[in-house]
């Protein structure tokens, strides 16, 4: 772990941990599942910022419909998880998908299902190393990250907003096929549409995620953190 991520686990320990009944003795407490979520949670890639959220933290009247949304989801999630069916969380820059998709990953870490977060960069880099050229029958599908049940793909969209290349297009259909054929759950979060999603990655990506994707669209200009920031700007 980075020294940030260790520093964190510490913090929690005595401000938490430590006004607990146990005092952070009893490994059979609350506070230690927690603890240990938490440790779950940090490994899985779920940014640093984000492990300790969920659904309380996000108080945006305008940004109510698409937190129900997310919160019917996470409501059903066990049956979510044995259908196999993931979310495509998509809307403009800035406004949240990657927190609810980190909030999403949270209770299903808290539930006891293993997940993973990577941006579509780290997942292409992991799948098929850093060396150019590298074709699809070289793709590492048996790296355990990507077998977890929860996997959240983030930013499908390149920061250069270039259209991906053929071997990302390969190997993100190959991945997806995979996970779908097993019935893993994929959250998926993107900048684009299903349509433009649909020209940029092609019509087998996008009819994978049009059947095994519950689609979630950000339905106005609003960051669904703006309450809690507000709250937060209001303390100081």
């Amino acid at each position: 772990m980075h020294k940030k991520e260790l520093e964190y686990l510490e913090k929690y320990k005595k401000e938490v941990m430590s006004l607990c009944k146990c005092k952070g003795r009893d490994m059979t407490c609350s506070c230690y599942q927690k603890y240990f979520n938490l440790v779950k949670k940090i490994r899985a890639g779920i940014p640093l910022q984000f492990v300790n959220w969920n659904l309380n933290n996000l108080d945006n009247p305008q940004a109510r419909g698409t937190v129900k949304e997310v919160e019917e989801y996470i409501e059903f999630l066990k049956d979510n998880y044995e259908r196999g069916k993931g979310l495509y969380i998509h809307g403009i820059i800035g406004n949240g998908k990657t927190t609810l998709a980190s909030i999403v990953l949270n209770y299903a870490i808290d539930l006891g299902y293993s997940g993973s977060f990577m941006t579509l960069d780290q997942c292409m880099n992991l799948l098929r190393g850093r060396e150019e050229g590298t074709v699809v029958s070289e793709v590492k599908l048996e790296i355990e990250d990507i077998w977890v049940d929860f996997l959240v793909i983030d930013e499908l969209n390149n920061k250069y907003n270039l259209k991906p290349t053929a071997s990302v297009r390969s190997t993100l259909e190959e991945l997806l096929r995979s996970r779908s054929n097993r019935l893993l759950p994929t959250i998926i979060t993107s900048n684009s549409t299903k349509a433009i999603l649909r020209s940029d990655f092609g019509d087998k990506i996008e009819s994978l995620v049009s059947a095994y994707c519950r689609e979630i669209k950000t339905k106005v200009e609003f960051d669904v953190r703006e309450g809690i920031n507000r709250e937060k700007k209001e303390e100081k």
